[in-house]
């Protein structure tokens, strides 16, 4: 069994198999996001027989890295808004909590709203 994890930010279009999650093109009043380090989630391992594929997506604001002399923002106040399974939130959760953002690219990071679409594939 080969898993694949597909990683998306806005844009998205709906995929076949993340019927559960919402077109992405709904939240409008999010950003895009472009981390310089991002981690990828893991895959559940309590769902690789019983859920092959699914997804999630979070909602999360910026915030500077303490010690970064304003060159760095982290990911706060992360939220799960769907998820076809707790358990695909929760990694992607997890994972975004480990992105790094440079603040030169979100000048105006306090006022915006982030979204980051995951689809978990096992193929």
């Amino acid at each position: 069994m080969k898993l694949s994890l597909l990683f998306t930010m806005l844009p998205l279009l709906a995929s076949s198999y993340a019927m559960a999650c919402s077109e992405v093109s709904e939240f409008e009043n999010h950003t895009v996001g472009n981390p310089v380090l991002k981690i990828n989630p893991k895959y559940p391992n309590s769902l690789s027989s019983s859920m092959p594929s699914g997804c999630a997506i979070v909602e999360y604001r910026l915030t500077e890295k303490p010690s970064s002399n304003s060159k760095a923002l982290i990911p706060t106040d992360i939220v799960i808004i769907e998820s076809s399974q707790d358990a695909f939130g929760l990694e992607l959760q997890k994972a975004v909590g480990k992105w790094l953002f440079f603040t030169k690219a979100h000048p105006d990071y306090q006022n915006l709203k982030f979204i980051a679409k995951f689809d978990f594939v096992v193929e």
